[in-house]
């Protein structure tokens, strides 16, 4: 699998499993080794990469989590979630597959992409391993501890670092 210009892609005969369609970037600026105890900052992520792909939220199908597995991250990415999404967010499947192999911190944002073109292909969600105990401040369905057979035709992959910096993908089955 490479990420390269479809042009290029064609003209070599390769298979294409999908196409990144926009990001959307914001950044709190609150401090540098703490979250923001506000979720607007990545809502606003979220919103500004749905608006430059030009989806409705109706759209999303699956949302590869940030998931960094510390009470006030994964808190705030749940708010954030609500936020923009409302109800429908329980129509998205959620899930971390960060859960199996760890925070590889920088190379993150590549192997989330690599799986959620993964879940494109192949119709299927990765768990979100380990998930023994629920959050009752984290109360959505993050696909705990199996995986599921589900089509995806439209995901948005987040990904945060230390000092506010969000982005958020939007990524689209050919």
């Amino acid at each position: 699998m490479a990420l390269e210009k479809e042009e290029k892609a064609k003209k070599r005969g390769a298979p294409i499993y999908g196409f990144i369609k926009a990001i959307g970037f914001s950044s709190d600026g609150y401090h540098y080794s703490r979250y923001n105890p506000d979720p607007e900052a990545l809502a606003y992520a979220i919103e500004d990469c749905l608006k430059n792909a030009k989806w409705s939220k109706k759209d999303v199908d699956y949302i590869c989590l940030d998931a960094e597995a510390t009470v006030i991250g994964d808190y705030l990415e749940t708010q954030a979630l609500k936020k923009v999404f409302g109800k429908g967010i329980n129509d998205i499947a959620l899930s971390a597959p960060k859960s199996m192999f760890g925070n590889l911190l920088g190379a993150q944002t590549a192997l989330d992409l690599i799986a959620t073109i993964y879940s494109m292909k192949n119709s299927v969600i990765f768990p979100t391993i380990n998930y023994e105990m629920p959050d009752p401040y984290c109360d959505l369905n993050y696909t705990p501890n199996q995986a599921i057979n589900r089509e995806v035709k439209k995901a948005l992959i987040i990904a945060r670092g230390r000092g506010g910096i969000n982005a958020v993908l939007a990524v689209e089955k050919e």
